[in-house]
């Protein structure tokens, strides 16, 4: 469970982020899932692509499948474990 300070920030945060409708690129509608790629993976990744902004991902494996066929704008963290533990 999150505390008070972490609620308030997370708040903070949605109120100045901007969602925004799935819309993959055209180049990304060629790639097809592998195990590494899941479709998921293709529209995110497209629709940052399409919009030409980063996405920011720790999902270092797919940004790699990817590369197989188009190179995105991404900026990759590492992974972290949100479990609260």
């Amino acid at each position: 469970m999150a505390g008070s300070v972490e609620k308030a920030n997370a708040q903070a945060f949605f109120r100045r982020s901007t969602l925004v409708p799935d819309n993959p690129s055209t180049r990304s509608k060629k790639l097809r899932p592998t195990g590494n790629l899941g479709a998921n993976d293709i529209v995110i990744l497209g629709t940052g692509d399409e919009l030409c902004i980063k996405t920011i991902t720790a999902d270092a494996k797919a940004v790699r499948a990817a590369a197989q066929g188009v190179l995105f704008d991404v900026v990759l963290h590492p992974p972290i474990s949100l479990t609260g533990r």
